[in-house]
């Protein structure tokens, strides 16, 4: 089978995982008032910790990091793999209670917890899209800890996959019913070649 060829636009309309990552950038920012949240073009580099207008603390950047190959259906349509990290950026200022003085680390480690929690509530970590299946494999790093005159930053990351279910245009209809009268027979691999039986006549 070959491939037909495709334009940009109709890449654009198959793939969700764009969507996939503004929808969680507009629940973040949504659920954490306080925080920052900014979509991210893909993973943050060494050059990006001295690029002070790209993170304001306490922040956090999303970003598909990786895409797997998809599980693909009779239909054409496919089930996509994608991996999310989240970039939680912080600095030390007064975020307790009372004005407490919350060290930059400790702040980190907090949004991080509350990052994994949001990740296991349905109602919240489907970001409001249908057919994506529920985060799997989340986990929580501590990355790197940048210290200045002008301010001391520290970098945690929350990544996790999920699925992109019924992804791209399906080539045929699975939902409509079979034809009255239709004869359908399903030719499995190690089959004998099957010919149509003969045409009863009048």
């Amino acid at each position: 089978m070959t491939a037909a060829p495709m334009t940009l636009a109709e890449l654009l309309a198959a793939s969700r995982a764009f969507a996939c990552r503004e929808a969680i950038v507009a629940t973040l920012a949504r659920l954490l008032p306080a925080v920052e949240v900014k979509s991210l073009p893909g993973r943050i580099g060494i050059d990006d910790l001295d690029d002070k207008d790209m993170f304001r603390p306490p922040s956090i950047g999303v970003a598909v990091v990786r895409i797997r190959p998809a599980d693909g259906r009779m239909s054409g349509l496919r089930d996509v793999p994608v991996e999310i990290v989240t970039y939680v950026v912080t600095e030390d200022g007064p975020y307790g209670e009372g004005g407490r003085l919350v060290y930059r680390d400790e702040l980190g480690l907090a949004l991080c917890d509350g990052l994994l929690a949001l990740t296991e509530l349905p109602e919240v970590a489907r970001w409001g899209l249908s057919d994506i299946g529920m985060p799997e494999g989340a986990e929580a790093r501590s990355l790197i800890s940048v210290s200045s005159e002008e301010r001391a930053t520290a970098y945690h990351s929350v990544t996790w996959w999920q699925m992109l279910y019924g992804q791209g245009m399906p080539f045929m209809d699975m939902d409509s019913p079979v034809p009255a009268g239709a004869t359908v027979r399903t030719i499995l691999p190690g089959d004998p070649d099957w010919t149509p039986p003969p045409v009863p006549t009048p």
